[in-house]
């Protein structure tokens, strides 16, 4: 019997400039999933505290690829309103998620 298919995806973890507008968070926030989440067949699971987001990206359709990871950092490198970015390796989310 095989086990289940993996399901590749990746942790971020960014930190937004202190001080922006709730209206400047949350056109970074479309933005993002515009270009980024919905361009590419993505989904995210995001987590807010303060200026801090921590997401786990996945792919709707099959597995999320370096090619996903890249296209991530070059949007942020365009966005002054992010003040540190994180992009964690592709990992299986399954295992990450089924381990103590």
């Amino acid at each position: 019997m095989s086990g289940a298919c993996p399901e590749l995806g990746f942790r971020v973890e960014l930190a937004l400039a202190i001080g922006l507008s709730e209206r400047t968070i949350g056109e970074l926030w479309r933005d993002f999933r515009r270009d980024v989440i919905d361009a590419r067949g993505l989904a995210c699971e995001r987590h807010v505290k303060g200026e801090h987001w921590s997401m786990v990206i996945r792919s709707q359709a099959s597995q999320a690829m370096d090619t996903d990871r890249d296209a991530l950092r070059d949007w942020a490198g365009g966005r002054g309103e992010i003040a540190s970015l994180q992009v964690d390796p592709i990992v299986d989310l399954t295992a990450v998620h089924e381990s103590p």
